[in-house]
């Protein structure tokens, strides 16, 4: 009998590696919609809200579980993503391409057409964008750095132009609604352009000057930078505390967030603040409505508040409501908002702690 009871222990054994999620390599969450990159095929897959197309499976239908992005012609090998409102950017072999909801020209296509798939390169100045570093995404809009700036369309611009005052060589670049935000090396000077009814875009006025960032987010109506010795400092709306300084004042000069050990990175929600340490933990603070500080309430915190149970963190993605990271091993795991399913655990409850991200079923592959 104990030999049987082991044969059948370790059969079980063997059916939950086979059903075990795939690791990933990457993974962006947005205010409804999710993407990650499959650790050994590299496939990107996406999840969540799919009325627009965004999830660029050639389809509207919305899914709570990942699912494979059509590998149209052109679109290659992921080196990054962004993820706006309710469309979704790659950037491939130094060009962009983009899918979902193109009504405000978020697409960059030169139209005004939504996409179900990633078949039609984002253009600048007629042509294809080439030479690009880096993408990010926000509300209806879209940025990029390219090797003289940063190119943005969306928010009612259907083509890449290069936003007022962000002419120079850029580091980094991130979008919020209806604004966004850029890192300069030479002078050193982040600048911001679009809406500022928060001082999200700090009267247009550059933001910091003479520091060195490491990176840069945007949020709802905020945003922060993480810099080189790891501090953290965000500006803007300040109504749940998102910008970790102690207060709910809105600020238009960079307020240090309060108490937070050095960070490797920082990412902005719709109105909550993420980063990721320097050592492999999370520390979240602003509206927790939707349990986005995992701390057992629902109460916003205006200082910093660790996230348990969460060690050896390697990423962080902060999207709307919600948050996800990505282990060492490639598990990742996701909280707060769900109703478009975009924690991908195939339901539509919110979590008030990081739960795994599954796998859909297997099915037929998408042809192209």
């Amino acid at each position: 009998m104990v030999g049987v009871a082991a044969v059948l222990a370790a059969s079980a054994l063997v059916g939950c590696k086979r059903h075990k999620p795939p690791a990933r390599a990457r993974v962006w969450l947005g205010p409804s919609h999710a993407c990650a990159l499959q650790k050994t095929s590299l496939e990107l897959e996406c999840w969540g809200d799919n009325g627009a197309g965004q999830l660029g499976d050639r389809t509207t239908t919305s899914r709570g579980l990942p699912g494979p992005v059509v590998a149209s012609a052109g679109l290659g090998a992921v080196d990054e993503l962004a993820i706006g409102a309710h469309h979704t950017c790659a950037l491939s072999a130094g060009g962009v391409r983009c899918w979902g909801e193109g009504t405000r020209g978020q697409l960059g296509t030169g139209l005004t057409s939504s996409l179900s798939a990633p078949s039609v390169p984002a253009i600048g100045g007629g042509v294809a964008l080439a030479g690009v570093s880096a993408v990010a995404a926000g509300g209806d809009r879209t940025c990029v750095l390219v090797a003289d700036g940063v190119r943005c369309w969306g928010d009612g611009v259907a083509d890449a132009q290069e936003p007022a005052g962000f002419r120079g060589v850029a580091t980094a670049v991130g979008v919020g609604v209806g604004f966004a935000c850029a890192a300069f090396s030479d002078p050193r000077a982040v600048r911001c352009s679009g809406a500022d009814d928060h001082g999200q875009s700090a009267a247009k006025q550059p933001v910091l000057t003479g520091a060195t960032v490491a990176g840069i987010t945007a949020g709802g109506k905020h945003a922060c930078v993480v810099l080189e010795d790891g501090a953290v400092q965000c500006w803007g709306a300040n109504d749940y505390g998102q910008l970790g300084d102690g207060t709910t004042t809105d600020s238009r000069v960079p307020a240090l967030v309060q108490g937070l050990p050095p960070a490797a990175e920082v990412r902005a929600g719709a109105n909550h603040t993420c980063a990721r340490l320097r050592n492999k933990t999370v520390a979240c603070w602003g509206d927790n409505r939707a349990h986005q500080l995992v701390n057992g309430t629902s109460k916003p915190s205006s200082k910093p508040v660790p996230v348990q149970g969460l060690m050896g963190v390697v990423e962080l993605a902060v999207g709307g409501d919600g948050g996800c990271v990505r282990m060492g091993e490639g598990e990742v795991r996701c909280w707060g908002a769900n109703a478009s399913g975009q924690l991908g655990d195939g339901t539509t409850a919110a979590h008030d702690v990081p739960m795994p991200l599954k796998s859909a079923p297997a099915a037929t592959p998408l042809k192209n």
